[in-house]
């Protein structure tokens, strides 16, 4: 049981995506207050700790999508009089939307720079949740499912892994990375080819898109 005499208990809670190749928060700016923050909710001393995540993620989340989520705790912290327990929350499928609520203003996602000029989080503790990502994702290469949302080509999804700061030599070299994924796809297959044609000033390009659950091939 968590001791309230000294300290108050919030749970932040990180959503995170990759967008345009940079891997970014949201965050939500609550009516009447001139900063943006997480998602968040009080964790009061007859709270079970899955119940106060979903209270947070009920912030942005219509609750009957509150089911579906899975969390992971990535660290906690001693601010002031408050401690701070933060959580990533992961969704192997994009399939809801964000909502505005009445005591929300503002949704955005921010990248490291706009978090650190906003004020909501220094790069140090940044770094923690991106090396936090990028484990997750070595742990299991079809991870990247979590955070990687929509339609994408291969050359966007080898850019992906990237920009998680992986390094392994098979992502830097179009023709290494894409007999890499195709080996890893067929044994564990967790991304499908759309049958769609993304165009542009580029050759055209197959679209893929995440496996909700991935499918063992035997």
């Amino acid at each position: 049981m968590v001791s309230f005499k000294n300290f108050g208990v919030k749970v932040n809670i990180y959503f995170l995506r990759i967008i345009h190749n940079e891997l970014k928060i949201l965050v939500i700016q609550k009516k009447g207050k001139d900063y943006w923050e997480f998602p968040n909710a009080i964790f009061k001393e007859d709270n079970e700790i899955l119940e106060v995540c979903k209270r947070a993620a009920s912030e942005v989340i219509n609750h009957i999508h509150l089911e579906n989520f899975e969390y992971k705790l990535i660290n906690n912290f001693i601010n002031d009089s408050l401690i701070e327990v933060n959580y990533v929350i992961l969704h192997k499928k994009f399939k809801f939307n964000f909502i505005y609520n009445d005591l929300l203003t503002d949704i955005n996602w921010f990248c490291s720079k706009e978090l650190k000029d906003n004020f909501i989080l220094s790069q140090v503790k940044f770094n923690e949740i991106l090396g936090f990502t990028k484990q997750f994702v070595i742990s299991n290469y079809a991870n990247i499912r979590y955070f990687i949302s929509g339609k994408y080509t291969l050359s966007e999804l080898q850019k992906a892994y990237i920009n998680l700061g992986i390094n392994n030599k098979q992502f830097y070299e179009k023709r290494n990375f894409r007999k890499w994924l195709f080996i890893q796809n067929k044994e564990n297959l967790f991304i499908e080819d759309t049958g769609l044609i993304k165009r542009g000033n580029h050759r055209p390009a197959k679209l893929y898109s995440s496996l909700e659950r991935i499918i063992e091939v035997t």
